[in-house]
């Protein structure tokens, strides 16, 4: 074969790749998104107009509501930067008892269901939280003396935890990166650490500092299950809560599609500049962290890094122990102290006479199982030959397929579950199908599983396929039989990871749906609201399960990654 028989079979080869993922983004992402945010240009005539949209910019509520959302996604970055900072110096720079334990453990937030950090802090600080319970058995009072939740505090306090292993992980990676050497050096020639700290290690870290901070504050600003239900009520909505009121409880798509495209529009910003910042330390070599000298025999430096160690642990663990805890408990007036009891879980797993709350129950369970396993059939493959198709083809193409990968992250999930409601509108069969739900859920878990395995293949020495196409291998055999077995560490990760974000899904869900498709953090938030918290709980534990079990593969893969 002559080279340019051999460049068009390349071609070929990676178009092929290519079109699952096309069709996919095209079928699943892009037509559901221009569905919602078309209905932005159509007045009340059913015409083409700007006026609707100009007066939704200028109407009061919106500015509030917006002027609210920028204040909570700024002072939650904040909260979470003063978080993650001391555990990105503890990790990268120094040796304590449980280092390993903390760099397991910010992984944890990542798959826990947002739903499970609701349930959590309302276990703990709810006014008939554990806190607030044993505090009024010691007072003898009947009112909680504790009023976190249910307003703003609430709201900071739970997406500071949430979020603060973003900046924590992203920080310590690029401290690890940076020579201990220079620190020194400025230190033997008279610098006092201070002024060291402030001339030269933070200057080098700032890009991952203002990345980590971009990526909380989009995180914050498109936060919906957390306002939701730890907001307290009109005075605390956010943009997301909106666009969800106008989508599924008003059923006006068209007012829903001009704030979602005000909303889109507002998240590109900070999007756009996370790629810029994430630019300039890209070039930082991993070589850079053979020359780190860990500072770990400091008695002090030790002592303080065990005891933040365990204060994230706390703080981390503390929330999901406290859903297990309430599960197994049950409390028969306000003042009465609770016991042990297995009537929540025997309500779930009942054979016999099962009552309404276990056939819910278990079809919730079913459902989030479902759901899951679609993803995982729909994303990996179409993933995987996507990112084939985004090494192969390089340039120009490669950066191309990389931003059509990332679209997805750009938009939240309750823009994207209002534009699977807008066709639904249409097509009324669609609302509870679970391969149309589990779409949804494909879109929201590819951007990540692309990542993971684009990542992986393009660390792939060449030379291996290369070697196997010239003895006679077609590229495609070349692929499954040398390239995909070195993939199988990142594609666990990718699995686990994809599993865990579907199991934990309830916003494009809940939008889409309406709870017509039962599933786990769906069923949740309805006891939630009725207060059946305990039962919310036996379902939570089963939810903190299947999450556990995603995070185990998880950082049993990122282990075997590290050890190659």
């Amino acid at each position: 074969m002559n080279n340019a028989s051999r460049k068009k079979s390349i071609s070929g080869g990676v178009a092929l790749a290519a079109l699952p993922g096309l069709m996919f983004l095209f079928l699943f992402f892009f037509i559901p998104l221009l569905t919602i945010l078309s209905g932005a240009f159509i007045d009340e005539a059913g015409k083409i107009s700007l006026l609707p949209l100009l007066a939704t910019v200028r109407d009061e509520n919106l500015l509030r509501i917006l002027g609210f959302t920028f204040l909570q996604a700024f002072l939650s970055s904040l909260i979470a930067l003063a978080m993650g900072l001391p555990g990105a110096y503890f990790i990268a720079r120094c040796d304590f008892p449980g280092k390993k334990i903390l760099r397991s453990l910010s992984v944890v937030p990542f798959v826990i269901p947002p739903i499970l950090v609701v349930l959590g802090f309302v276990t703990i600080f709810g006014n008939n939280g554990i806190i607030n319970r044993f505090l009024m058995q010691l007072t003898g009072s009947g009112t909680p003396p504790l009023k976190i939740l249910y307003s703003l505090k609430g709201i900071l306090l739970a997406h500071g935890f949430y979020n603060f292993p973003v900046v924590l992980r992203i920080v310590a990676s690029h401290w690890e990166a940076i020579p201990e050497k220079q620190e020194q050096a400025a230190q033997l020639l008279g610098a006092k650490r201070s002024a060291v700290f402030r001339t030269i290690t933070l200057p080098q870290l700032m890009p991952a500092v203002v990345s980590s901070m971009l990526l909380v504050f989009l995180f914050c600003f498109s936060s919906f299950a957390v306002v939701m239900v730890l907001g307290g009520g009109p005075k605390t909505t956010t943009i997301e809560v909106e666009i969800f009121r106008l989508a599924r409880i008003n059923l006006d798509l068209r007012a829903a599609g001009r704030v979602a495209l005000i909303a889109a529009g507002l998240t590109i910003l900070p999007l756009l500049l996370n790629f810029g910042t994430e630019s300039r330390f890209t070039g930082m070599g991993a070589s850079d962290r053979d020359h780190r000298i860990v500072r770990g025999r400091n008695p002090k430096v030790r002592l303080f890094g065990a005891v933040y160690g365990l204060a994230m642990v706390i703080l981390v663990i503390g929330p999901l122990l406290g859903v297990i805890a309430s599960g197994f408990l049950e409390v028969e007036g306000p003042l009465a102290a609770p016991r042990f009891s297995l009537r929540w879980f025997a309500g779930i797993f009942s054979v016999s006479g099962p009552d309404a709350f276990s056939i819910t129950a278990a079809r919730s369970i079913a459902g989030s199982l479902l759901l899951s396993g679609l993803t995982l059939l729909i994303t990996i493959p179409t993933a995987t030959l996507f990112a084939l198709a985004t090494v192969r083809s390089g340039g120009k193409r490669a950066k191309l397929f990389e931003l059509m990968a990332s679209l997805p992250m750009s938009i939240s999930t309750v823009i994207l579950g209002s534009g699977y409601l807008a066709i639904s509108v249409a097509y009324p069969m669609l609302t509870a199908a679970p391969l149309f739900i589990a779409g949804a859920h494909s879109v929201i878990a590819f951007p990540f599983v692309f990542r993971s395995i684009v990542t992986a293949l393009a660390k792939i020495d060449g030379s291996y396929r290369r070697a196997a196409i010239s003895l006679g291998a077609k590229p495609a055999k070349a692929f499954t039989d040398i390239e995909l077995p070195m993939l199988e560490s990142s594609l666990f990760s990718a699995a686990a990871f994809a599993f865990a974000l579907s199991v934990g899904e309830m916003n494009a869900t809940l939008t889409l749906s309406g709870g017509s498709f039962p599933t786990l953090p769906i069923t949740i938030y309805r006891l939630i609201g009725s207060y059946q918290f305990h039962r919310a709980s036996a379902l939570g534990t089963v939810l903190i399960v299947l999450c556990a079990v995603a995070f185990l593969l998880l950082d049993r893969s990122t282990r075997r990654k590290k050890e190659m």
